[in-house]
């Protein structure tokens, strides 16, 4: 069983920081007393014990304990694939969330620095929810820093719905905030970076779907997507909008180049399967018309809910087809009926959907014991 990634900020923790702070203006005995027993913590308290601990082992005030931090920081990263060894430092990007909301002109230089070395997209949201114009502001000023991680940091960190962060309202409710940002970096050389814009555009589409394909159709002069290859642009709206496409959004799909579908369909599956084991499905569709088709076939489960009902389809990718005219395609596949711990899995009949082109055009019920 792999180890709780909670127990990599421990006690030989503490002493790597009081190796890399140490000298005038850092109190080592103070901060090691200040973080106290870390067992009994999960991961977000004992990140927060340590940036807690930072202040009181600091001077009192933040721009003089910014003084002495920043000549003692850990150096940048030198590319875009060492991100993940760095989460130790985790504790000094929240030292600043939590201690620098009144002097963001400390704080937000600061995080531009501190980003280089461990992402500080959590940590700069607070500064966005406290003063979303000037905050945006002050981040448009760094949109061509050298660093690839600051770049990223600007598109990651103003994000309105970015997982397990602060939930931005004023982004949520006028993406118009932060599009100028996405405008600017969307042809970034990284591909880090502009994953990062692509993501973005996916939480705006979550609350802006018509606005979020407008602003992807301009991206792509409106050109179809293809469902794989193409351009970084292309790539980069095809990932932006997995999810409208997933939901069946008439827009997104018409921008992927998958129109209204005419077909015939015939699905067959499992008449039962065990909670754990795999779901058989067999697949014909037939294209009836006289005029080739471009079909995006994906699988919906209705799973079963506590009060018996079935739920809105869970939603899997299958298949990209391009489908003559009169012509047959016999698709098959297994799909694993995983215990996960975001769904509860009730025992009985659920049913099976299939979608081309976002439209249900075939559905087959399977019973699934647990």
């Amino acid at each position: 069983m792999a180890e709780p990634f909670k127990n990599a900020f421990d006690d030989a923790l503490v002493e790597r920081f009081v190796e890399q702070l140490a000298g005038p203006g850092f109190d080592a005995d103070a901060f090691r007393a200040a973080v106290g027993e870390l067992e009994p913590l999960s991961l977000k308290e004992r990140v927060t014990a340590m940036a807690d601990a930072l202040q009181a082992a600091l001077p009192g005030s933040f721009p003089e304990a910014v003084d002495v931090l920043r000549p003692r920081l850990p150096p940048p990263l030198p590319t875009t694939q060492e991100v993940a060894s760095t989460f130790g430092w985790w504790p000094l990007c929240t030292f600043v969330e939590r201690h620098g909301l009144e002097h963001p002109e400390v704080a937000l230089p600061f995080l531009r620095r501190l980003t280089r070395t461990f992402s500080a997209e959590f940590a700069v949201r607070p500064f966005v929810v406290q003063d979303p114009v000037g905050t945006l502001a002050v981040l448009r000023g760094w949109l061509d820093d050298a660093d690839p991680h600051v770049r990223r940091w600007i598109s990651e960190g103003s994000r309105p719905r970015l997982p397990w962060g602060q939930r931005l309202d004023a982004v949520v409710a006028d993406p118009g905030l932060t599009l100028p940002l996405l405008e600017a970096l969307r042809h970034d050389p990284e591909p880090y970076v502009r994953r990062s814009v692509a993501n973005h555009l996916g939480d705006i589409a979550k609350d802006h779907p018509d606005r979020a394909v407008d602003v992807a159709t301009g991206w792509v002069d409106g050109c179809p997507v293809p469902s794989r290859g193409g351009s970084e642009q292309q790539a980069l709206v095809r990932h932006g909008l997995r999810h409208l496409v997933k939901k069946g959004h008439p827009g997104a799909l018409a921008l992927m180049g998958f129109g209204a579908a005419t077909v015939d369909a015939a699905l067959t599956v499992d008449d039962q399967v065990a909670l754990g084991g795999k779901l058989h499905l067999d697949l014909v569709l037939v294209n009836p018309t006289d005029r080739p088709q471009s079909l995006l076939v994906d699988l919906g489960i209705r799973f079963r809910g506590a009060d018996g009902s079935l739920r809105q389809p869970k939603v899997f990718k299958w298949t990209t087809r391009e489908l003559a005219a009169g012509a047959t395609v016999r698709l098959s596949r297994e799909q694993r009926l995983a215990k996960v711990t975001t769904r509860t899995h009730y025992a009985g009949v659920q049913q099976v959907v299939v979608l081309v082109n976002g439209e249900p055009v075939a559905t087959a019920d399977f019973e699934l014991t647990v």
